[in-house]
């Protein structure tokens, strides 16, 4: 298993987490707080924590876990146009699966969040686009809003300058960017 997560940054790190995101992947996909203390029983490296979280959970918990993790590093792959490093990558893992499963592999959701939120996405942009041009920009902006809030970068109302208006704007860790859209 440490091959297939440990690739992005090496050994203690998994995938290209933060300590953050590592967080809130396991509370939002899992319902479960990986940062509680006791899946640090054998240190508190990311890589360390999924490992005894792991072996301490049932097999059905571990099977989710794992599909969750493997389409976590799909996206990673197709996200930065990598070829996968590890060899016969997929193979492995379905190896990890087939022994916590019997042999019978779980069937992956015809739809994932991820693939939901963007099909949500596609719509409500297609919706906008049938709008008058100025009803157009005003749902220009709640879109933008939406969309930033989607990806977790944290958006800002819409404002006004004199003589301008900010289509979006939105929070990436201390910085605010703006956004104007033509």
């Amino acid at each position: 298993m440490d091959d297939l997560v440990d690739f992005v940054r090496g050994p203690g790190f998994v995938l290209d987490f933060s300590d953050t995101s590592f967080a809130d992947f396991f509370a939002s996909e899992l319902k479960v707080n990986i940062d509680d203390a006791k899946y640090s029983a054998n240190g508190g490296s990311k890589g360390k924590r999924l490992r005894y979280f792991l072996q301490s959970c049932d097999d059905t918990t571990a099977l989710r876990t794992l599909t969750a993790l493997w389409e976590h590093r799909s996206e990673y792959l197709a996200r930065t146009g990598g070829k996968d490093p590890v060899v016969n990558a997929e193979a492995r893992y379905q190896g990890l699966v087939n022994r916590l499963s019997g042999g019978v592999a779980p069937q992956p959701a015809a739809h994932s969040a991820a693939t939901s939120t963007i099909d949500k996405i596609k719509s409500d942009l297609l919706q906008v686009t049938s709008l008058a041009p100025h009803a157009r920009g005003y749902a220009f902006e709640g879109f933008l809003r939406d969309l930033f809030n989607a990806f977790a970068l944290a958006a800002q109302d819409p404002f006004r300058l004199r003589g301008e208006q900010i289509d979006g704007s939105f929070l990436l860790g201390s910085d605010t960017y703006l956004l104007e859209a033509k």
